[in-house]
C-alpha cells in the first residue's frame, strides 16, 4: 500500500464526518503487520458514533481489493472498536476477498457483546445513509472502497448462507431493518 492511501481516505472521511474525535490503535497478535486505526467520529448519525478503519489498505493484497469499512452504532461503543479490528484481522489473516456479502462470525472476538446485543457476525454492504459517492474513493488512477458494516444476528446469519447477500439485503430493506441499531430484534 502506499502511504497515500491513509491521507486519502482521512481526507475523504474528514469531507463526509468532520475530524475524528477519538482514534485507537490495534495490532494482530503474534505479527508484524501494520496497525489498524479505528477512527471515531460523532454527530453523523443521530444517536450513533461512526467508527471507521484506517489500514486496512495496507493489506490490499491479502484482501484483493483496496478498502475501508465503516460501522456506524447506536450503542456498544466501548466494544465495536474491538470487533470491527478484529473483523479486519480475521479478513486478512484469511485472506478473504472483502466486498458486498462478505460475512465473519463474531461470537469469539467477544461472547459478552454478542450475548448481549444478540449479533453474530459483521455482514459487509454498499454504504447506507450517505450519499452515494461516499462509498467510492480516487487516488491517481486507482479506485478504493468503503463498505458498510451491519451487525446480524445468527438468523439474520443463517439466512444469508442460504439465501445469498441480494436476498438477505431486500429481506432487510423490506423489513425496514435500521442497520445502526446494535439492539435492534433479529427480522426474521
Amino acid at each position: 500500500m502506499n502511504e497515500d492511501w491513509g491521507d486519502a481516505y482521512l481526507s475523504h472521511y474528514e469531507k463526509y464526518f468532520r475530524p475524528p474525535v477519538e482514534s485507537q490503535s490495534f495490532v494482530s497478535l503474534g505479527t508484524d503487520s501494520p496497525t489498524i486505526q479505528i477512527l471515531r467520529f460523532d454527530k453523523v448519525f443521530k444517536g450513533c458514533r461512526v467508527f471507521a478503519s484506517l489500514g486496512l489498505t495496507h493489506f490490499s493484497n491479502e484482501i484483493h481489493d483496496i478498502c475501508e469499512i465503516y460501522m456506524p452504532a447506536d450503542d456498544g461503543w466501548e466494544v465495536i472498536p474491538k470487533i470491527l479490528a478484529n473483523t479486519i484481522f480475521y479478513l486478512v489473516q484469511k485472506r478473504f476477498s472483502v466486498g458486498q456479502g462478505t460475512s465473519i462470525g463474531i461470537e469469539s472476538f467477544d461472547l459478552g457483546f454478542s450475548s448481549r446485543y444478540n449479533k453474530s457476525a459483521v455482514y459487509l454492504a454498499h454504504t447506507y445513509g450517505l450519499p452515494e459517492e461516499f462509498g467510492d474513493i480516487k487516488l491517481r488512477e486507482q479506485y478504493g472502497r468503503i463498505f458498510l458494516a451491519i451487525l446480524l444476528t445468527r438468523q439474520e446469519h443463517n439466512y444469508f448462507a442460504d439465501h445469498g447477500a441480494k436476498n438477505l439485503e431486500k429481506l432487510l430493506m423490506e423489513k425496514g431493518v435500521d442497520p445502526y441499531s446494535i439492539s435492534r430484534p433479529s427480522c426474521i
